[in-house]
């Protein structure tokens, strides 16, 4: 499984579920999140897609610190699995926001 085919993955699932999940790049700093998901629930997380058997990167790692520190959400997910399990946080009825 590569990282490709499981970020394809992530927003299919992202799209089944309403939301939109925006590839981010930013020309300033490296080592931002692959993606911005904006979920229907109003929630908008910085997700990281990687292959499993992969690794962050120091600035990938600097940037999780920095998500954390601000209470943004983010994610890191391995595998096809992992965006499964993130999902679920969005179609578990009676959810709170």
């Amino acid at each position: 499984m590569t990282e490709k085919e499981i970020e394809a993955y992530f927003v299919k699932r992202v799209k089944a579920l309403g939301g939109y999940a925006y590839k981010f790049r930013s020309v300033t700093q490296r080592g931002v999140a692959d993606r911005i998901a904006c979920m229907p629930n109003g929630e908008a997380w910085f997700v990281e897609l990687k292959k499993p058997g992969g690794r962050l990167s120091a600035l990938q790692e600097i940037f999780a610190e920095e998500m954390q520190h601000t209470k943004q959400h983010y994610a890191c997910l391995w595998s096809k699995q992992d965006v499964d399990e993130w999902c679920k946080r969005f179609t578990e009825v009676g959810r709170d926001k």
